[in-house]
């Protein structure tokens, strides 16, 4: 699979695309079953709106760093590499 084909799937599996896709779902499926379209809209513009705060966002980078480890220090650094 060349490049461009993986970054276009792996847009559609991470937020914020997949959530809009599931919008997207959600409106299709309003003729056919309204309830589970209503319910798949709500849910997924409700994850939209929580993944954009700051709140959620720090509890998360919260959860991401309780599980690192501690910084190893090198005396034989050639670089120091600072990511973020």
């Amino acid at each position: 699979m060349n490049w461009f084909a993986t970054n276009f799937i792996s847009a559609f599996l991470l937020p914020p695309l997949n959530l809009l896709v599931l919008v997207v779902v959600g409106t299709l499926l309003l003729r056919r079953r309204p309830q589970l379209g209503r319910r798949l809209i709500a849910l997924s513009l409700t994850l939209l709106y929580a993944l954009s705060t700051p709140v959620c966002a720090d509890r998360l980078l919260g959860l991401l760093e309780r599980h690192a480890g501690p910084a190893r220090l090198d005396q034989n650094a050639g670089a120091i590499v600072v990511l973020g």
